[in-house]
């Protein structure tokens, strides 16, 4: 089995994606469409282009599922459309609120795309990401979503610290 592979990228401004979820119509990202993976976190960065689009440290949107059509000659990779996907653009909430790890990796590591070596942390705060989508997707709003998985789901848990079990509950950002 191949492991899900979830690709995080500062975008700089908007309009690619497009409000159906083709990633790809202006050809941004260019070759790096043409990665394989399984899900898409695109993120506002922190530049003076993103502040003008209002899109600054944001979460702007997310795709799951990815489908791949050729995008022409004029395009330098795919354009890739996705069996689930949500437009926040300057709508959408605080990235570094949701993903903190994560957001000092992008932001803090200068790193422009990241699909391989995320820490266990970040892979898991990637993975609460398409879970808000999915919960969001599914008629909550995305401020109750957001207050959903930062309070955590309440399952118990076996915790190891300094060196006892202990059962606790879960009230991590993100729970698998």
């Amino acid at each position: 089995m191949t492991p899900f592979r979830i690709l995080t990228y500062k975008r700089t401004h908007t309009g690619d994606p497009d409000p159906f979820g083709n990633f790809g119509i202006n050809d941004c990202m260019g070759a790096v469409r043409n990665r394989r993976f399984d899900a898409v976190i695109g993120v506002g960065g922190l530049g003076p282009e993103p502040k003008r689009w209002g899109i600054a440290g944001k979460l702007t949107w997310v795709g799951i599922g990815p489908r791949r059509r050729a995008g022409g000659n004029n395009h330098r990779g795919d354009i890739v459309s996705f069996d689930h996907f949500k437009l926040f653009d300057a709508d959408g909430p605080d990235f570094r609120r949701l993903a903190p790890n994560l957001a000092r990796r992008i932001f803090d590591g200068r790193v422009r795309a990241l699909i391989n070596g995320y820490s266990g942390a970040e892979f898991r705060e990637a993975v609460g990401i398409l879970r808000l989508t999915q919960m969001i997707s599914a008629a909550m709003s995305i401020d109750s979503a957001v207050e959903r998985l930062e309070r955590g789901c309440g399952k118990s848990r076996t915790r190891v610290q300094n060196n006892r079990r202990r059962r606790t509950r879960c009230a991590a950002t993100i729970c698998n």
